[in-house]
């Protein structure tokens, strides 16, 4: 309870903290200000709430990695602000059996030194989401992102929360609830237009990967099918997707042999890749209209599956 009372207590200091910042920033530009000079401040104040979100986990009762001196600002400073405070979330932390086991920050789920040492495998969901031609619609992760910014992936990747809405087992509705959030805040995909009864769980695969130097994912991640037309993306989260565009299975198997998209050089997400170059994606694509009928994979023995990949 104090940890939560303390979490409730940051985020106020710093939400009123941006509000007295962007006023400020307004009033600036109104005296003629010079832009660079407001970047300027902008860079000291990531700085500091980087500085506030270490603090923070560092004084987090309910972390596993508490006391092991593994979170510096310094890995924090210089990166988007709004991704920063994402670093805050909970993921649900499981064994390979994708049994809980407990619960951790994204910052320490995502940090490679815990991830080598075996400490931070968590539950993740990737969403395929196809029109009735039969495309997928793919993105491109924003530039912002800490971990795999400007790489190519599926619809919407990310994961559950440690919450109770997002916990729940039964059908998997606890990991569809969190792909619905998800494709709302990332892509402007609302609940009216898709809701967690219109994904179809598939399997989960495990896998580990680096991003960078510091960065990387060790997740059991859950697949979600689903086909809806969807209005044109005109409310995409451009801190979260810089990018978006459908493809069809000729022109994906395109882009794997030639790493390249209208020309460009383009990378791919570890694990989308992954799913892809294994051939089950496209068997999967080949039964769409079964796979959304019957509601489950054509190979019932996926369901109960943990795929490792590598």
């Amino acid at each position: 309870m104090a940890a939560r009372a303390l979490a409730c207590c940051l985020t106020f200091v710093l939400v009123t903290i941006s509000i007295v910042y962007m006023r400020k920033s307004a009033n600036m530009l109104s005296r003629g200000v010079a832009p660079s000079r407001i970047l300027s401040k902008s860079r000291l104040f990531a700085g500091h709430r980087a500085h506030m979100l270490t603090k923070h986990l560092r004084m987090s009762h309910s972390s596993p990695f508490r006391g092991s001196g593994r979170v510096r600002a310094s890995q924090l400073e210089g990166l988007d602000p709004t991704q920063v405070e994402l670093m805050r979330e909970e993921c649900i932390l499981v064994d390979e059996g994708d049994r809980v086991v407990g619960h951790a920050s994204k910052y320490e789920t995502h940090l490679m030194e815990n991830i080598e040492q075996g400490k931070a495998l968590h539950r993740a969901f990737s969403v395929f989401l196809f029109d009735s031609e039969g495309r997928l619609l793919l993105q491109r992760r924003a530039p912002e992102k800490i971990t795999f910014p400007n790489a190519w992936t599926n619809t919407c990747c990310s994961h559950p929360l440690y919450r109770e809405e997002e916990l729940e087992s039964k059908d998997h509705m606890g990991v569809k609830k969190a792909a619905c959030r998800k494709l709302d805040h990332e892509l402007g995909i609302s609940s009216d237009l898709v809701q967690p009864q219109d994904l179809v769980f598939l399997t989960r695969i495990l896998y580990k990967a680096p991003s960078d130097g510091i960065w990387g994912e060790h997740e059991v991640d859950y697949i979600l099918f689903g086909q809806k037309d969807l209005p044109e993306l005109t409310t995409i989260n451009a801190n979260e997707v810089s990018e978006a565009t459908y493809v069809t299975p000729a022109e994906l198997k395109e882009i794997l042999e030639t790493e390249e998209m209208g020309g460009e050089k383009v990378v791919l997400t570890p694990w989308f890749r992954l799913i892809a170059e294994s051939g089950r994606l496209f068997n999967w694509w080949k039964e769409l209209p079964t796979i959304l009928q019957t509601k489950a994979s054509n190979d019932i023995r996926e369901t109960d599956m943990i795929i490792t990949m590598r």
